[in-house]
């Protein structure tokens, strides 16, 4: 925008005494000179041919630096924002802001931002434009590019998580919410719900003599075993065996298996957490064994089991804890040598 206009000192008047007048004169007429000048400035200024202009320099689309010719005397001033159309097609076009012109030659240099169309052409009309709202370069915490009607938001405006972000939240994943990777991003209400409880893979209990479950995540507290029609080829007694960073850990539990029968019978563990009272060869297991963190600074996990074999109900529990977080968890035998020959196996955690 122009400078303003400086103030006109007090006119002379008939009226006045002679040396006032004289005084008064010489500080108008002196005055005039400067005003002349900065009224001439706001006239070109405002006057809005003097932005409209054509040129015949031949110029191919694109972004970046454009160089060409245009009408002498204009006002085209750095940093205005100018729009470069084709004369006969005003489909195509480049958007740009000025970087330099010269009012006796008529050389214009800008930098392009935006584009429409594409092709080399000699026909143009530059006018005033306001300023593009997206522009190649970074915008605060994201990057954009591209043109036209297509633009891109670069990979690396993506924040991680130690990204701090204004104005921006990612939403998490079902997969991440399970992870707990992330701590950065939000879940929406519909992946919070579908993330509430994370299940593994089912398992078949045919072959093999034990079935593990791990990369279960830190964070988890509560996990539940489910059993369907399990069976092995031998007598042993099922037990649940949990593990960190470490590998299994085979002893220190203490647990008691009963099952419910015309009498209890009970069985006691220190290998694992017990699943069955007794095993019968024909019988096969069905039911939950639910494990609980109770202390994060010991990585202690009680055991509840509720559960149906040989048409008689089991029931048991323990405690056992770790020399680290919690990773694994595995499906086996006392004696650790008999065959799954039957069923099914998956964990459920929280």
């Amino acid at each position: 925008m122009a400078d303003p206009i400086d103030e006109l000192p007090t006119p002379p008047s008939r009226n006045d005494a002679p040396a006032t007048f004289i005084s008064r004169a010489n500080a108008f007429i002196a005055a005039l000179v400067n005003f002349v000048t900065q009224v001439n400035i706001v006239a070109r200024a405002f006057n809005f041919n003097s932005t409209n202009s054509t040129s015949a320099t031949s110029l191919t689309i694109g972004i970046g630096a454009q160089s060409l010719t245009v009408d002498a005397s204009k006002s085209y001033l750095p940093g205005q924002t100018i729009k470069i159309a084709r004369t006969s097609d005003g489909t195509k076009w480049m958007l740009g802001d000025v970087i330099s012109y010269n009012s006796g030659t008529g050389a214009l240099a800008v930098t392009v931002s935006k584009i429409q169309g594409s092709g080399t052409f000699t026909d143009w009309t530059i006018t005033l434009s306001a300023t593009d709202s997206i522009n190649d370069g970074d915008k605060g915490d994201i990057t954009v590019s591209g043109s036209g009607s297509t633009w891109t938001l670069n990979s690396d405006a993506i924040p991680d998580a130690s990204a701090s972000v204004k104005g921006i939240v990612e939403l998490a994943t079902s997969a991440e919410l399970i992870t707990g990777t992330d701590t950065s991003r939000v879940p929406s209400v519909d992946v919070l719900r579908q993330g509430l409880i994370a299940r593994g893979t089912v398992q078949a209990t045919t072959s093999g003599t034990s079935k593990d479950f791990t990369g279960i995540p830190s964070w988890v507290k509560r996990i539940i075993v489910q059993m369907d029609s399990i069976s092995t080829n031998g007598s042993s007694n099922l037990i649940v065996q949990i593990g960190d960073s470490g590998g299994i850990e085979v002893t220190g539990y203490s647990s008691t298996a009963v099952i419910v029968t015309a009498g209890p019978v009970v069985a006691t563990f220190t290998t694992g957490f017990g699943l069955t009272g007794q095993v019968a060869g024909a019988s096969v297991l069905s039911g939950n064994l639910i494990l609980t963190l109770m202390d994060a600074a010991t990585n202690t996990w009680t055991a509840s089991l509720g559960g149906n074999a040989a048409n008689a109900a089991h029931s048991g529990g323990g405690v056992k804890s770790l020399s680290s977080t919690l990773d694994r968890i595995r499906l086996t035998t006392v004696n650790g040598t008999d065959t799954f020959d039957a069923g099914s196996v998956n964990i459920q955690y929280e």
